[in-house]
């Protein structure tokens, strides 16, 4: 029985990532669900690794004396704390979807300079080449439309301003492809097991996983949309991927 609701479940989960209003809504139910749990969920889906990734980042970043940065679907906050140690005297804004989020995000993040905004990555209510760096963490495989989202991360930036993006990645080999996201739809699904999360958001890391591009596809689709990648770090033998790409003006 519990293989079939297993089944039912994932089949559920796929479907909705199909459709962008549908995934926007089920990305808001499980993460406002995960919020409390969130600081734990992550460093172990990343193998404790998690916060010297988004540190990595940070670090790849250019040096601006006083930037305009905005970190989209920020969480509770960690990249956030990160930029304002790296860049003191930064306008740092963070933005997520889910409210519960935030919450957390302003009582441990909150420092001058920081702000937190309720938005959707694929409506930012940010204007117009205002923004010099734009950080992402696990943020653009959940992204209800990617094209959309990475066509607001282009809108936001100043022209050669940097979107960086920290997400576990797919080789484009398919044996491999086909490896690693196993290797993420199990290990997801033993923290599930072992924490007694809801089993649809271990279902959707590795759903997510499969239905986002590969590294040569999700370097073409930059392009596509404006974004340069011009440095890439990949973790963890290949499951994850800093990618560090500038906005270059559209003939």
């Amino acid at each position: 029985m519990g293989s079939v609701v297993s089944r039912d479940l994932k089949l559920e989960v796929r479907n909705s990532l199909s459709d962008s209003v549908v995934k926007k809504q089920l990305n808001r139910e499980l993460f406002s669900g995960l919020a409390r749990d969130y600081d734990a969920f992550t460093p172990l889906m990343s193998l404790w690794r998690d916060h010297y990734w988004k540190q990595k980042m940070v670090a790849m970043l250019p040096d601006v004396p006083a930037p305009v940065c905005v970190d989209i679907a920020c969480g509770t906050g960690d990249i956030i704390q990160s930029l304002a140690e790296r860049y003191h005297r930064a306008n740092i804004v963070g933005i997520d979807l889910v409210m519960s989020m935030l919450e957390i995000a302003q009582t441990r993040r909150a420092a001058n300079g920081v702000s937190f905004v309720q938005q959707d990555m694929c409506n930012l209510g940010i204007q117009n080449n205002s923004a010099d760096i734009l950080t992402a963490g696990y943020a653009i495989r959940n992204a209800p439309d990617l094209g959309k989202c990475l066509d607001e991360i282009y809108r936001v930036l100043k022209p050669d301003g940097i979107a960086a993006f920290l997400e576990f990645s797919k080789p484009q080999l398919w044996p491999f492809d086909v490896i690693s996201c196993w290797i993420m739809a199990m290990w997801g699904r033993v923290i599930g097991w072992l924490f007694h999360w809801r089993p649809e958001v271990c279902i959707y890391v590795g759903e997510s996983l499969k239905a986002f591009p590969d590294r040569a596809r999700l370097n073409e689709t930059m392009r596509q949309h404006g974004l340069e990648p011009v440095r890439s770090r990949l973790l963890m033998f290949g499951l994850g991927e800093i990618l560090i790409t500038r906005k270059r003006l559209r003939e």
